[in-house]
């Protein structure tokens, strides 16, 4: 779900940091729905490695931050 909505903000003129703050947020959402129980709580939980986006003329991985993003 989260790679069919990362395809569908990567369009012509997004901003890369906008794109992948969204998809955070999604998998932040779907996260939450998965460790609710009293059991989860104590269940550390979040995203290991943040959402990146492989740009065309950058090399790989690239996740930027507000202020330097395209």
């Amino acid at each position: 779900m989260a790679l069919k909505k990362a395809i569908s903000l990567c369009v012509v003129g997004a901003d890369i940091y906008n794109v992948c703050q969204s998809i955070d947020a999604f998998i932040e959402e779907e996260l939450k729905k998965v460790y609710n129980g009293k059991k989860a709580k104590k269940v550390e939980r979040g995203i290991a490695f943040p959402t990146c986006v492989s740009v065309n003329n950058v090399v790989g991985h690239y996740s930027p931050l507000a202020d330097e993003s395209t």
